[in-house]
């Protein structure tokens, strides 16, 4: 009510940040694998997961969803929501599928990776759990994290 009254364009507002905000938690699988991907020297995957999410998801979605089930504006909204699912659980399990692939238990060792894994409790209760790894690539240590809240 800071900068408009209108009762119907506040419902509106509202509802749109939920579904934008709802399944944003999505998104922390992206950056992980995009980071991974640029930490391994491999920045052509994350640039193409990045432009996957938005522009070969994301703008067909903002065009079709509209019109399915008689959407309306809610389709575009809900456009959002679906790519930060579909582009970030595609982009980590990429990455968890080449990474493991290529980094197995005997070649870790071999070229430099470590995994060092740090715990913390929340005021509430919930583990934080974050591991921290160090990649050597051609004599210059790379470093990326993964995190996972439990």
């Amino acid at each position: 009510r800071l900068f408009n009254g209108e009762e119907e364009l506040l419902e509106v507002g509202i509802l749109s940040l939920r579904i934008h905000f709802v399944l944003f938690v999505f998104m922390a699988f992206q950056y992980a694998g995009q980071n991974i991907f640029v930490s391994l020297g491999k920045a052509k995957q994350a640039v193409f997961f990045s432009l996957f999410r938005k522009v070969i998801l994301g703008v067909p979605l903002i065009l079709l969803l509209p019109h399915l089930w008689n959407l309306g504006i809610y389709g575009v909204l809900a456009a959002e929501p679906v790519t930060n699912i579909i582009g970030g659980l595609a982009c980590y399990l990429t990455m968890l599928y080449l990474v493991g692939r290529e980094l197995k238990a005997g070649e870790r060792a071999q070229k430099g990776l470590q995994f060092v894994p740090f715990h913390r409790r929340g005021a509430n209760g919930s583990a934080l759990r974050i591991i921290f790894f160090m990649y050597v690539k051609e004599d210059l240590p790379q470093a990326g994290f993964l995190c996972t809240i439990l």
